[in-house]
Parts: C-alpha cells; sequence; structure tokens
C-alpha cells in the first residue's frame, strides 16, 4: 500500500499540487433539452385536471418532441435534420387537419386512419428514444412512457365518446397495460430498444382500436379480426425472442 502511495506521488514534481478533478459542468440549454420531452408530457398531464379538453390535439405537441429529440441525438448531419423537420411538418399538418374537420363536423372515414397513423408513428418514435436513452432511469422511463400513451389513448377515445369520464379511465388502463408490458420486457427480454417499442406500438394500437370501436358501438367480428391480428404479432415477437434468448435484428 506505502509502494503504491509512493508511486503514484513519485510522479508529481516537487512543489506541485495536486488539483482536484473538475467534471465539465452543462450548459442551461443542454439540461433543458435532455429532459424537455419528460417535463412537456408531465407539463400536459397537469392540464388534465384544468381543461381536458386541451389534450384532444395533442398529437401536434408529442410530434415536435420526438422530431426535436432525434435531431439532436443524431450526428450534426442537415440531411438528418431536413427529415425530421419534414416529417414533423407532415405529421403536424395531418392531425391539425384531422382535428379541424372534425370540428367544422367534415370528418370523413380516411380521417381516422390518418389520426391513428400519425398516432402510431409518434408513438414508435417516443418508445424508441425514451427506452434507448441511456440518461434517464428505469422508473422515470415508465413514467414517461406512461404519459404519453394516456395522452395518445385519450385523444383517441375523446373522438369516439363524449362522455369524458370513460375516454380517462379508458386511457389509463391502456396507458397502464402499456406500461406494464415495457416493465416486462426491459425486464425479462434481451432486446434491444427498436424491438422493444415495436411491440409496445403495437400492443397500444391495437388495445386502443378495440376499445375505439367499443365505445361508439362499432365493434364487429372484422374490426376484431384486424386488430386482434397486432395483438397476435405483438404474442409473436415476445415469444421469438424468449426462444432465441439472443438480440434480433
Amino acid at each position: 500500500m506505502s509502494e503504491a502511495l509512493a508511486s503514484s506521488s513519485a510522479t508529481l514534481r516537487p512543489g506541485q499540487q495536486v488539483r482536484p478533478r473538475v467534471r465539465p459542468t452543462m450548459r442551461p440549454v443542454q439540461l433543458g433539452t435532455r429532459y424537455l420531452g419528460l417535463l412537456s408530457a408531465w407539463a400536459v398531464a397537469v392540464g388534465l385536471t384544468f381543461k381536458s379538453e386541451l389534450l384532444s390535439p395533442i398529437t401536434p405537441v408529442l410530434t415536435i418532441i420526438a422530431a426535436s429529440t432525434f435531431s439532436m441525438l443524431q450526428t450534426p448531419d442537415y440531411r438528418v435534420h431536413a427529415v425530421a423537420m419534414l416529417t414533423m411538418g407532415g405529421f403536424i399538418f395531418a392531425s391539425s387537419f384531422v382535428d379541424l374537420s372534425r370540428g367544422m363536423g367534415r370528418e370523413r372515414p380516411l380521417h381516422r386512419f390518418l389520426r391513428d397513423a400519425t398516432t402510431f408513428c409518434v408513438l414508435l418514435a417516443l418508445f424508441y428514444l425514451i427506452l434507448q436513452s441511456t440518461d434517464l432511469a428505469n422508473p422515470i422511463k415508465f413514467s414517461a412512457i406512461f404519459v404519453i400513451a394516456l395522452l395518445s389513448g385519450y385523444r383517441s377515445f375523446r373522438f369516439a365518446t363524449k362522455r369524458e369520464g370513460l375516454a380517462l379511465l379508458s386511457a389509463f388502463l391502456t396507458a397502464g397495460t402499456v406500461t406494464f408490458g415495457a416493465f416486462g420486457m426491459v425486464t425479462y427480454l434481451n432486446q434491444g430498444s427498436q424491438y422493444v417499442a415495436v411491440i409496445l406500438a403495437f400492443a397500444w394500437y391495437a388495445w386502443q382500436g378495440l376499445t375505439v370501436h367499443a365505445l361508439d358501438d362499432s365493434l364487429t367480428r372484422r374490426i376484431m379480426f384486424e386488430y386482434g391480428l397486432f395483438a397476435v404479432i405483438c404474442v409473436y415477437l415476445i415469444a421469438l425472442a424468449l426462444v432465441t434468448g439472443r438480440p434480433i435484428g
């Protein structure tokens, strides 16, 4: 022990003082952007207690969070930023067009597809960004997944029913199911973030689709088959990961 101390102190010049190692401090911009998505999601969740009607057009907010986070995490390539911004603009236009048409009483069957497609893609991107983040602890990751699934589900359920309490309860059940699935897959599956994110997005889409059609009394065997197919895909992906026991893809 004394020899190790002597050898380490021998490297210092006579009269030279040992300077403490200074950890690099993060700039305010870095602190703000790192937790921008999480803070925004919790801020919107608090708005549930004030005016839940403001949460119906939530997809543009989630799209901005996903696109900005993806753009910041990638290498400084203008092409990546351009694609992220163009995709964000397209999703915001599509979701806003659907909300505006619904408010004007001009809703069409294609509008439901646009609403589901934009929400599904935004959820998939956010789930992937949250799961692959190494700076967030698992409880924070699961909380963020719950909030995002809750807000997205509430938006879909408000289109199906005018009863606010029923829509909120359905959103809580959907978000709880997705979060429980995320906890199980992160704990027991040896897979990457993109694999788990795809399963979570499929599970959310299947659950909320069946619930939406059940709320507006349009649930038929054909619709059950369509959304049940997504549930079967989720089960297949989970079983494949358990049988393989190694990362896929």
